[in-house]
């Protein structure tokens, strides 16, 4: 606990950070709360577990940004290789043309992650974290093995509207595992609302991220290899089979 004296405005700080739950993140918001407290020279109780607390005077844009980036780089990172292979292997399978494909499976699977990550968040529901994990790369590995025999028998891509179905009830499974991440960034809060709208928001533009990254790459290797693109799909979906395999085994 530190007390800090600014004129006749005293501003009280608890910290409150366990082990598992310190990130980079959580820290920078931290300091960046204290600082503009400090300068607004108001008196604010603030219970900083590990973000922002409900009963405080709040600077929302911080806490939007906060937690967008929060959940954009919880995509885009390295450590979320799972989610970043299984957006590829859901989209694998569609040429860039057909970019209406591609919305609608994305829209699916974010329909069904923001379900599951509000219900979760709200504590409706309680995720079992084991199960969950192990599950991520059986999703993976479903849809790359789809992939694979849509390949092998030659099935247009207009006619696999079963990777609709795929794409939505997967998306539960993966919100699951978003919720679990969001839930250590918020600990006790019970204020959660905004960061859960901005922490979706970030992960919404994070898949985007992976799948323009993930066609422009396809198009520059196209344009300068002449490699098919259908090769593309078998090329990732066997990436696919492999890392689900492998991250299976590691979460047994």
């Amino acid at each position: 606990m530190a007390e800090f004296q600014k004129g006749n405005s005293a501003i009280l700080f608890f910290f409150k950070i366990e082990p598992e739950n310190i990130c980079f993140g959580m820290l920078l918001s931290k300091a960046i709360c204290i600082y503009r407290a400090i300068q607004s020279r108001k008196c604010i109780d603030c219970f900083l577990h590990p973000l922002f607390e409900s009963n405080t005077r709040r600077y929302m844009p911080d806490i939007f940004l906060s937690y967008l980036k929060l959940g954009y780089q919880h995509i885009v990172d390295i450590s979320s290789l799972d989610h970043i292979l299984f957006v590829i292997t859901l989209c694998a399978v569609y040429h860039l043309s057909e970019w209406r494909k591609i919305a609608i499976v994305i829209t699916a699977f974010t329909v069904g992650h923001s379900i599951t990550l509000v219900l979760a968040a709200l504590g409706i529901i309680v995720p079992n974290r084991y199960v969950i994990e192990l599950l991520i790369p059986v999703t993976i590995l479903i849809s790359a093995v789809f992939n694979l025999v849509a390949y092998k028998i030659k099935i247009p891509s207009a006619k696999l509207y079963v990777k609709y179905a795929f794409a939505l009830f997967f998306g539960l499974i993966h919100g699951m595992s978003f919720s679990s991440f969001f839930s250590d960034l918020m600990g006790d809060a019970s204020a959660v609302v905004l960061p859960l709208f901005s922490f979706n928001v970030g992960i919404e533009l994070g898949q985007f991220f992976v799948i323009f990254l993930y066609y422009s790459l396809v198009y520059l290797f196209h344009r300068f290899t002449k490699i098919a693109y259908n090769r593309f799909t078998w090329i990732f979906s066997v990436l696919g089979v492999i890392v689900s395999f492998i991250l299976i085994f590691k979460r047994i």
